[in-house]
């Protein structure tokens, strides 16, 4: 009752978007997982006046939840911390079910690697879109979960497609994220070993809800959130 009272209580949220947060609140609960997040690092979001764009590091399937659920719960303390739109993989629109719970909730796909040489005017549109709706956007510079813990090379063709699309400045804002055990570590160890990389589906999803349900996950620690002082991006990159 306690969890769904926080959820819902919060002040111009939509039903939708409190629903999720009781949701991912009580998952997180069955993982033993605690959000701690810097106070001090908010300090560089209390007076910009540029879109915000939050750019974390990419570690987990899991870092858009907590995320977007810091954003939530902070949004009261910090009003330009709206719940962003998510700039996710293709892979996740094809899922049943959850492809289309992460389109209410304002996510938006593309797909990795479709401006490389040329603008993709499909890509343009879809960050227009979104970005003329008024709250932050969320993108993985890095494209792709680091298995090892290490710092990817960056992909800027959201950022061209942003900087087309804005005609002005927007403050970037990297996010950093570091977990005292990550859920995936024994795929990353298959994968490191050069076996494939299990598909993302529907209900692989739901019987990892189930198993933190029952209480047969692993207890995952601590997860820390800083946010970077943010930069502008004009013109060019």
């Amino acid at each position: 009752l306690k969890d769904a009272l926080l959820a819902f209580s919060m002040p111009g949220a939509p039903l939708a978007h409190c629903g999720a947060a009781l949701v991912v609140r009580r998952v997180l609960q069955w993982m033993d997982l605690r959000v701690t997040v810097d106070a001090g690092s908010l300090e560089s979001l209390t007076n910009l006046s540029a879109p915000l764009v939050l750019c974390p590091t990419h570690r987990s399937i899991l870092d858009f939840v907590i995320i977007g659920a810091t954003c939530f719960q902070l949004r009261p303390q910090v009003p330009s911390l709206q719940l962003p739109h998510v700039a996710a993989d293709a892979e996740f629109q094809g899922l049943p079910v959850l492809g289309r719970v992460l389109t209410a909730l304002g996510a938006f796909f593309i797909r990795r690697g479709g401006g490389s040489v040329q603008p993709d005017p499909a890509l343009r549109a879809e960050v227009g879109r979104v970005f003329r709706n008024g709250r932050p956007l969320e993108v993985f510079l890095e494209g792709l979960r680091s298995r090892g813990r290490r710092q990817m090379r960056l992909r800027t063709g959201l950022l061209r497609a942003l900087r087309d699309v804005a005609q002005r400045s927007v403050a970037l804002v990297p996010v950093a994220l570091s977990y005292e055990l990550l859920p995936e570590d024994e795929s990353f160890y298959n994968e490191l070993k050069g076996l494939p990389r299990p598909p993302l589906t529907t209900s692989g999803f739901v019987s990892w809800v189930i198993r933190g349900f029952v209480g047969e996950l692993p207890c995952y620690g601590d997860v820390r959130l800083r946010l970077c002082g943010g930069g502008g991006v004009g013109a060019s990159f």
